[in-house]
């Protein structure tokens, strides 16, 4: 029986997890917080009453209400949230009174200039493990925006050009990170993708790599963890000082990264170091409320080459503002919710998802190989690497890596879901509280697929139910089989993404 680098073991059938009534029900009290004599909000009471009448109660009826629960409590949110901005133009009259569920109101004149001191300073108030250096947070309308955001920043503050370039190096895979560079490099700015690790390291000891971004798990096809003990020896032999801006995407660990330890061991005078991530995926109790991006710079303190990491913050909040890619208030509202960036309950749930995918890992990866459906699985904790080594996803290798078989795996598993009340969809991202899985497609032109499984952080009878059925399916020779097993599975099309 295998342990992970959370703490789970490889059984499906007694593997402790928290009660999804209890968290749903701790959620609610988080929203709409009791009354002082204990009286229960008015919109939760009967919701309240369902929930507590499926506790403890196992089987299909029970996941459905589950997922039934969760849908109604985030519509509920929602509404209340919205019911704070709905009333106010976008442009408000000034001296307009702009509460909001949590937190401090806002003052903005016109949409584009909101500010977002709560969730900066929430962000602000749980950097406890720096020694030499200061940290301040920018947040963003989505992680992308966050990585163009700081982009142009550094390339404004350093003022490259042609004759002066920045050269930029990317360890990473994430598609539209890559299209976002291609988009924006040019004589001035020199955007280049590491392909290995070595060419990683290689880049850097060279000393001509001005910008280093990378991703501690990269989003590929492998899911390849970052070699950090190497990466850091590299760093110690570089040359001349550079790079001058190191930028870690940590959206799919974030919550287990060490960013502030990373961040002082790489940030020397002159170093730039930036978080930057997605805030919706781990950050929100895989309940998706808005989108949110975040970015979080770190200078050593009294710096001799840096400005004061509170005004390159500032600078950052001032090119948001002119491009316009900040919060709107019904996303600031939204947001407003305690555990929205909070690290302890980000850490929380992120620990029970990346538990259940690398526990989901273990057991499909013993069932891969000839012979098999499932030519090999991929998944950082399949390695036995550092404790943050994870994913919160996996990636399920097709031995007959074809279009039109992918179609007839998402038509059986479909179909299977709902013949057995699973709380397992069709569909995209990661980090939510049921659980997922999808065909990602990198080029029709190509004609192959990716499977990947996105467990959620629920645990119970729908975890070792989703995991039975997943070990059913690797567990045939190959497709035809499959589809045998499932002869009224619809395939799904594959060929018409348009």
């Amino acid at each position: 029986m295998s342990t992970d680098a959370t703490g789970a073991r490889a059984d499906t059938a007694t593997a402790a997890a928290p009660d999804e009534a209890a968290a749903l029900l701790g959620l609610a009290d988080t929203l709409f917080p009791p009354a002082p004599d204990g009286r229960r909000a008015g919109p939760t009471r009967g919701w309240r009453e369902r929930v507590l009448a499926s506790a403890g109660e196992q089987g299909p009826e029970a996941e459905e209400e589950m997922s039934r629960a969760e849908a109604e409590l985030r519509a509920m949110w929602l509404r209340h949230a919205h019911g704070f901005t709905d009333p106010l133009y976008k442009s408000p009259p000034l001296g307009t009174p702009m509460a909001l569920p949590f937190g401090r109101p806002s003052t903005h004149s016109y949409e584009r200039n909101i500010e977002c001191p709560s969730l900066e300073e929430r962000l602000a108030a749980q950097d406890t493990g720096l020694d030499h250096h200061e940290a301040a947070h920018v947040v963003y309308s989505s992680g992308m925006a966050s990585i163009a955001g700081v982009l142009q920043c550094y390339r404004s503050l350093t003022r490259a050009t042609a004759d002066g370039p920045l050269n930029l190096v990317m360890w990473g895979a994430y598609y539209e990170t890559g299209v976002l560079f291609d988009l924006v490099a040019d004589d001035g700015l020199r955007c280049r993708r590491a392909e290995s690790q070595e060419e990683l390291r290689s880049s850097l000891l060279s000393g001509e790599v001005d910008v280093l971004f990378v991703e501690p798990v990269r989003y590929e096809w492998e899911l390849e963890a970052l070699d950090l003990p190497a990466l850091m020896g590299a760093w110690r032999e570089r040359r001349g000082g550079r790079p001058g801006m190191v930028v870690v995407d940590s959206t799919l660990v974030a919550p287990v990264w060490p960013m502030e330890r990373f961040a002082e061991a790489v940030g020397d005078p002159g170093v730039l170091v930036v978080e930057v991530r997605s805030g919706l995926k781990l950050d929100q109790r895989g309940l998706e409320l808005g989108n949110l991006g975040v970015a979080s710079l770190y200078t050593r303190r009294s710096d001799p080459v840096l400005p004061p990491v509170a005004d390159l913050a500032a600078y950052l909040r001032k090119m948001r503002t002119v491009v316009g890619s900040g919060l709107s208030l019904e996303a600031l509202s939204v947001l407003s919710a305690p555990f929205v960036l909070d690290r302890a309950a980000a850490r929380d749930h992120a620990v029970a998802v990346l538990r259940n995918n690398a526990l989901t890992a273990r057991l499909l990866a013993d069932l891969s190989g000839p012979g098999r459906l499932f030519s090999r699985i991929a998944h950082p904790a399949l390695d036995g690497g550092a404790a943050w080594a994870q994913a919160p996803f996996v990636v399920c290798h097709l031995r007959e890596d074809r279009l039109e078989h992918h179609g007839r795996l998402l038509g059986v598993l479909r179909s299977q879901a709902c013949r057995r009340g699973l709380p397992f969809s069709h569909g995209s991202s990661f980090g939510f509280r049921a659980h997922r899985f999808e065909c990602i497609v990198p080029s029709l032109k190509e004609g192959r697929g990716l499977f990947k499984v996105a467990m959620g952080a629920r645990g119970g009878w729908g975890r070792s139910a989703v995991l039975e059925l997943l070990m059913e399916v690797a567990s045939h020779p190959d497709i035809d089989s499959l589809c045998r097993s499932d002869p009224d599975a619809v395939p799904v099309d594959l060929t018409d993404l348009e």
